[in-house]
């Protein structure tokens, strides 16, 4: 049987990070060193508690390394903050970063009724 490499994909979910291309913050590599050294030695004793997907810590190192130290450190603090035992849990990803002023998109607006694009229900 044949290992297969784990993908870009698998990678964010289960021990975090941005995916393959996408811009790291090196200011945040130490923050991002302490949430792996837990990881590797706190989680596996503590075993799988978090009631969000992917795992908190996942979401700190993808925050970390996506948005640097200081926004990387807030929004793992909210995502703590709402992972508590009333919590409904489920699926919660760190949000994308925005998009620069002046860069187009990439995908369609079309029907959205977007500024620049007329929605068809108002024709």
């Amino acid at each position: 049987m044949t290992a297969v490499a784990p993908t870009d994909e698998l990678r964010d979910v289960h021990r975090g990070g941005v995916a393959e291309g996408e811009p790291r913050s090196r200011a945040a590599l130490p923050l991002v060193l302490l949430v792996r050294l837990y990881q590797r030695t706190i989680s596996p004793l503590l075993g799988p508690v978090c009631r969000y997907y992917p795992s908190c810590s996942a979401y700190s190192v993808t925050a970390l390394e996506r948005f640097g130290p200081v926004r990387g450190t807030w929004l793992t603090l909210l995502r703590l903050l709402r992972c508590n035992p009333f919590a409904r849990g489920g699926v919660d990803h760190v949000p994308p970063r925005r998009r620069p002023e002046g860069v187009p998109c990439t995908h369609d607006h079309v029907g959205t009724g977007a500024p620049g694009r007329p929605d068809p229900a108002s024709r």
